[in-house]
């Protein structure tokens, strides 16, 4: 997002309580920073509709409830997980 290897950024978006849900627990952090990505991402992109894939279901409720909070003007959409054949999502 236009910042060096040497840069950080200072804002973050920290979902209250995120870290005790799920893997959420186990991975400190890790929701703020998939909560942080993906509002940059929908500011840059500005889409009407976001696509998640339903294996994720945490992150679906938390990504709603951030598009919610924030007023990002667009639907999240859950989505069946599609595998390939080896089992990758």
């Amino acid at each position: 997002f236009g910042q060096t290897s040497t840069e950080l950024s200072t804002t973050q978006v920290v979902p209250k309580g995120a870290d005790f849900m799920s893997e959420g627990s186990a991975r400190p952090g890790f929701f703020t920073g998939v909560s942080t990505v993906v509002s940059k991402l929908f500011n840059i992109v500005q889409p009407t509709h976001a696509y998640f894939g339903q294996k994720d279901g945490i992150q679906v409720l938390l990504v709603r409830r951030m598009v919610r909070d924030l007023n990002f003007p667009l639907k999240v959409v859950p989505c069946p997980t599609l595998r390939e054949p080896d089992g990758l999502a």
